[in-house]
């Protein structure tokens, strides 16, 4: 039986193209995801394509439910080491997986648990004028919240993204996900690590973010028991 050897140099010059065929094949994905369920009047669509192996677009759609398309909305993440889009989502205007352990909704208090961890988008009425916004996954580092881009309706139907949305991270121009969302104070409220919550009244007349009173997460949290009872 004939013995083949294969000299060292060979196999050193073959290993780099080795390395970047496999690199390249398990670096390119791409996602999907359609959500139907978010609003009666829209559809939204993600297009995730990771390009590098950090680094990658996203492209976001609304439709309206005859399948025109409304808008389309493109960014690309700072950073895709921990992103990834699961397909699953959140809607504070059609109820839209409320029976899921992350929200409690009770009239017109709706309570976000983990801050959006594991959702790609979510639909609500963030600034309280009527119209239904969104927003959609940007960022995720390790066990540490995820990021989000808020795009709000404008007066003439327009997804705008929002730079001056309060925020709650390690980075001025990341956004968390509000913890709480009060439609009858009409504020918003962000976790801090000191045990309050950073609570936010939004001014319509001056499209400002105003900073009221920040509020004891124990105060809070007994009185979102005491709602729901």
């Amino acid at each position: 039986m004939k013995q083949y050897v294969i000299h060292t140099s060979i196999i050193k010059s073959i290993l780099p193209v080795l390395f970047v065929i496999i690199a390249s094949r398990s670096v390119a994905q791409k996602t999907h995801c359609d959500y139907t369920l978010l609003s009666p009047i829209y559809d939204y669509s993600i297009d995730a394509a990771q390009h590098e192996r950090y680094k990658g677009t996203v492209t976001v759609t609304v439709k309206t439910k005859t399948g025109t398309v409304k808008q389309t909305v493109f960014y690309s993440p700072p950073d895709w080491q921990w992103l990834s889009y699961l397909c699953n989502s959140m809607s504070f205007i059609t109820g839209h997986n409320t029976v899921h352990e992350q929200m409690i909704k009770t009239g017109g208090k709706i309570v976000v648990f983990e801050e959006g961890r594991g959702v790609d988008i979510v639909v609500a009425d963030f600034n309280f004028d009527g119209k239904e916004d969104f927003a959609v996954k940007d960022e995720f580092r390790g066990n540490y919240k995820p990021f989000f881009r808020f795009y709000f309706q404008d007066d003439n139907g327009h997804f705008i993204e929002q730079t001056d949305f309060p925020y709650e991270g390690i980075d001025a121009i990341t956004n968390t996900l509000p913890l709480d969302i009060d439609s009858v104070s009409q504020t918003i409220s962000f976790m801090k690590d000191s045990g309050y919550l950073n609570v936010f009244r939004y001014n319509s007349h001056k499209k400002t973010w105003q900073e009221i009173k920040p509020v004891k997460f124990k105060d809070w949290w007994e009185q979102c028991k005491t709602s729901i009872k």
